[in-house]
């Protein structure tokens, strides 16, 4: 997504959606979160780390929460919002609860999450197959390079061991400048 499509995104979540809804998708974006790592969040991995709020992410491959996203406060926010729609959310609560009637009150799905954000993201208009809540990942470490960061913040805000890796994100904004700023264009100005 670019950015104006991430903002559209955010903007439909927070007006259209319910508190956790709202939550999670802000959250797939502004941390780059694969969706089993929301899954696998508890209340009480939200903690402080030299100062910043950060959330502890039981990541791929990983036996134990060993490396974590920070909480920007416009990350955190519709979390807590979320959190105060549930009566006293216990610290070993799943972060994310179910509101069906089969599985109501316990852990979330992948596949419920992957819904969530196909249907967010059909409803402003990305209705491409492509277009699912792995892109949300995408997103997150293709906007970090385009607002002038690093590989090397992509690849620890996305917790790549490889930074291999994060360099296939590089690769679309090599095509977007190729587009942007193509020879051919140049040509024609010239004849």
């Amino acid at each position: 997504l670019t950015p104006g499509q991430a903002q559209d995104l955010i903007k439909y979540v927070k007006e259209n959606l319910n508190a956790r809804d709202h939550a999670i998708l802000n959250l797939l974006l502004r941390t780059g979160l694969r969706t089993i790592e929301v899954v696998r969040a508890d209340v009480e991995d939200i903690v402080l780390k030299a100062g910043q709020r950060v959330l502890l992410v039981h990541g791929k491959g990983r036996a134990e929460k060993d490396n974590f996203v920070i909480l920007t406060d416009k990350a955190y926010q519709p979390i807590a919002d979320y959190l105060n729609t549930r009566k006293n959310a216990d610290g070993k609560e799943p972060l994310f609860t179910s509101e069906s009637n089969n599985n109501k009150g316990g852990r979330l799905t992948t596949r419920t999450i992957s819904k969530i954000a196909k249907d967010a993201l059909k409803a402003i208009g990305l209705e491409d197959k492509a277009f699912t809540a792995h892109s949300l990942r995408h997103t997150t470490a293709v906007n970090i390079l385009r607002a002038g960061g690093s590989i090397e913040t992509a690849q620890f805000t996305l917790r790549h061991a490889n930074p291999a890796t994060t360099q296939i994100y590089t690769a679309t904004l090599r095509e977007e400048q190729r587009l942007q700023n193509s020879g051919e264009a140049l040509l024609d100005e010239l004849y």
